[in-house]
């Protein structure tokens, strides 16, 4: 996805996160962030959205769904927040 393409999703989960914060839409922007390379933020939208509805998602799917970036494949910061997922 372009740049500028992220940057739109990661403004339009914001402004939903400020009407209604829930999992979904952090998840969701976590995931835009993290396309960016933005692990910092994507780990702090992580452990919202796990606060909210801890059950959400499972470990193992959200290693399934970083499989589709492969830029971040071999990220050493991936790695260590893949390991601690369920420490978030």
């Amino acid at each position: 996805m372009e740049s500028y393409r992220l940057s739109e999703a990661i403004e339009a989960y914001t402004k939903a996160i400020a009407i209604k914060p829930n999992a979904f839409y952090y998840l969701s922007r976590s995931t835009a962030v993290l396309m960016k390379g933005d692990l910092q933020q994507g780990k702090a939208d992580i452990k919202r959205a796990r606060e909210i509805n801890p059950e959400f998602m499972s470990q193992e799917s959200w290693s399934d769904l970083l499989e589709n970036f492969p830029d971040m494949e071999n990220s050493p910061e991936l790695e260590k927040l893949l390991q601690n997922f369920s420490d978030l």
